[in-house]
């Protein structure tokens, strides 16, 4: 069994407790210090000095399974104590009493109960004729009898208290208080905790949830929900919880513990006993952002029980999530290894709205074959008079653009840089011919120009001297000028007959 100790309020403090069933409520005051009065569901102890207890919900509990009170370190049922109360304003809806009391503990008829359960009242000390009861000690203290049968009920008229008693302080009527409310720390993005603002004026509190923290965001898993909460002062009880429209909190208990928000939901729980309000937004859906950021207002009232109200404002502020695109380089080099290939949406993410990738750059190039897809595939090939004209050492550069455009207007963009290498190529020249006739002494021409592909190359003649062929021996000079001069002491030259040639 579960013993709930009701504590003595201080002066104008309203302390609410929230009962079980078959538990035990422990009274730390006197009875006699305290009128009982019902408020609705709640059984509420008020004390002169402004204090109450509200036992919130009580008369929503079974009648046949009330908590157990402690009264002076003396257990007795929940029947028993209302029995005790002879009040049929505060009886629960079973059990009330069939005769008045009449100044006796011992001579209750709880609605023709056994005489086992009205008789164990008597287990009180001084009830059944030892001098004291529930409400205090006889003699200097009060007797149940002296008050009608139970405590001074405030607002009604108190009996005259007998000789030689201690006349009980006049029941004062129980001041309005207002509501108050003040922000709960909150953790900020990097889990430190921060005081929030609170006092008379009015609480403003922001939660931020950012998109990329959306499955489908840049970042899942982080950052799509927030926490937050607020301290509610209510002296004279919480009597609703309203948020962004939406009643939440009624009649002592949660009514509905999420409300519908922009983009996901703001989940809700209460606590009446420390007054705890409480709440997480989860962003389930990325929301259509003019800027980088979008805020949307919630409003929180709380109304106590006689009317009095204190607002909040929540800022749900939810951060655009942007897509993102890397930018890549490759190289070709020409004859070697003149083709470069990859996908620049390699490392890319969409973002939490979803994008749309395009190609800023034409598909073409002076050095070669491109190909760019919609996919983001690129295919390069180095190649044609442009690529072969680059020598060793040489490169130039091609670059091809793209962007990575968002729902919601957001763009990422990126270069493709493809670097396009030349090598030595080898010089040509076309090949030339010469006729020396035999008994001539020699010939002479010049060879054609030699040509190269690189365009920093000046292609020469190596020259030569008297090199010695078959049938002669052969001098070049650098520009190309050349001398034959023909060995006519050779057996073969001399053997040549007519339109015969070596």
């Amino acid at each position: 069994m579960t013993e709930i100790k009701v504590p003595r309020p201080q002066a104008g403090q309203r302390v609410e407790i929230v009962p079980s069933a078959e538990g035990r409520l422990a009274l730390a005051f006197a009875l006699q210090d305290a009128g009982i009065v019902r408020q609705g569901s709640d059984l509420v102890f008020m004390f002169p000095d402004g204090g109450s207890v509200v036992l919130v919900g009580f008369y929503d509990l079974p009648a046949d399974h009330l908590p157990e009170f402690a009264v002076d370190g003396v257990v007795v049922s929940g029947e028993e104590f209302f029995a005790a109360l002879n009040n049929p304003d505060l009886m629960p809806a079973a059990g009330q009493l069939t005769a008045p009391h009449t100044g006796s503990l011992d001579a209750l008829d709880f609605n023709g109960a056994p005489p086992s359960l009205v008789g164990g009242l008597d287990h009180l000390p001084g009830t059944g004729g030892s001098g004291r009861d529930l409400f205090g000690e006889s003699g200097g203290g009060r007797q149940a009898g002296d008050f009608g049968g139970g405590p001074v009920i405030p607002g009604t008229p108190s009996p005259a208290p007998r000789g030689g008693d201690n006349p009980m302080p006049p029941q004062q009527p129980a001041p309005d208080h207002s509501v108050r409310l003040e922000a709960l720390a909150q953790q900020d993005q990097s889990g430190q905790s921060r005081p929030g603002p609170g006092g008379p004026a009015p609480v403003a509190q922001t939660l931020e949830v950012h998109e990329a923290g959306l499955a489908s965001g840049s970042a899942p898993g982080t950052g799509a929900s927030a926490d937050g909460g607020l301290r509610v002062f209510a002296p004279d009880g919480v009597g609703s919880i309203v948020i962004n429209g939406v009643t939440v909190w009624a009649n002592g208990r949660l009514a509905q513990d999420s409300v519908d928000v922009p983009g996901g939901t703001l989940s809700v729980a209460f606590d009446p006993r420390s007054g705890a309000l409480t709440y997480a937004y989860q962003l389930d859906t990325a929301l259509d952002h003019g800027t980088d950021s979008l805020t949307n207002d919630v409003t929180v009232t709380v109304t106590d029980r006689d009317g009095d109200r204190a607002q909040a404002t929540l800022h749900l502020t939810v951060e655009d999530d942007s897509p993102r695109i890397e930018s890549f380089a490759a190289t070709a080099t020409d004859q070697i290894a003149p083709t470069a290939s990859g996908n620049v949406l390699a490392g890319a993410a969409a973002g939490a709205d979803g994008a749309h990738f395009a190609w800023t750059s034409e598909a073409q190039s002076a050095y070669g074959t491109v190909t760019l897809n919609a996919d983001g595939a690129y295919s390069f090939t180095a190649g044609g008079d442009a690529a072969k004209a680059l020598g060793a050492g040489q490169s130039v550069q091609q670059s091809f653009s793209y962007s990575y455009t968002d729902a919601d207007g957001d763009a990422a963009t990126g270069t493709l840089t493809i670097t396009i290498s030349g090598t030595n190529d080898a010089p040509e020249v076309a090949a030339s011919t010469a006729t020396v006739a035999e008994d001539t002494a020699q010939v002479t021409g010049i060879l054609p120009a030699p040509t190269d592909v690189d365009s920093t190359d000046t292609p020469f003649y190596e020259p030569q001297t008297n090199t010695a062929g078959s049938y002669g021996s052969f001098t070049l000079a650098a520009d190309g000028t050349y001398t034959y001069t023909l060995n006519n002491n050779l057996a073969a030259v001399q053997a040549l007959g007519v339109n015969e040639t070596l």
